[in-house]
């Protein structure tokens, strides 16, 4: 008898047991597929708003227009990305972006109360480090956003 059943069992425990880890290995790559459709969504997001914070800093540039270069442009400048970060890219920002984010905004902040030469190329330090810090998570420093390599260590210095 247990030549019969022993046999029987141990098939249908093998059958349960390759089911089991098919099932297992289908659900793994469907989680891992669904993974990489939001990374890849994510990203599109964050280039199109990228896009939009890039634009909103173009006042703050190396060699400034004469309108630019004032304590109405740096209020205008901060109202325009407390627009932005509200209303398309605050939930985008990475960890090191948002960082760079609001160093800006605070020194544009501070360049309001008291507005001179200095100010602004503070604050236009802090503008093209947080330049930087988005070209570069959107692949548009350093290549491929998805294989960033640490030896590309984001500067904080001005361009």
């Amino acid at each position: 008898m247990y030549e019969v059943v022993l046999p029987a069992l141990t098939g249908f425990l093998g059958v349960l047991l390759g089911a089991g880890l098919s099932g297992f290995a289908t659900w793994q790559a469907a989680r891992l597929s669904a993974t990489a459709k939001f990374e890849a969504e994510k990203y599109k997001q964050r280039l199109r708003s990228y896009r939009k914070l890039w634009a909103k800093t173009k006042r703050l540039k190396r060699t400034p227009d004469k309108d630019d270069a004032t304590r109405e442009a740096m209020i205008e400048t901060l109202e325009s990305l407390d627009e932005w970060y509200f209303s398309t890219g605050g939930l985008l920002l990475t960890d090191n972006a948002r960082v760079r984010y609001f160093d800006l905004i605070r020194k544009l902040q501070a360049s309001i109360s008291s507005f001179d030469s200095a100010s602004y190329e503070t604050v236009y330090s802090a503008a093209t480090a947080l330049r930087n810090v988005t070209s570069t998570e959107i692949g548009g420093r350093f290549g491929n956003p998805f294989s960033y390599n640490k030896k590309h260590e984001i500067s904080t210095e001005p361009i």
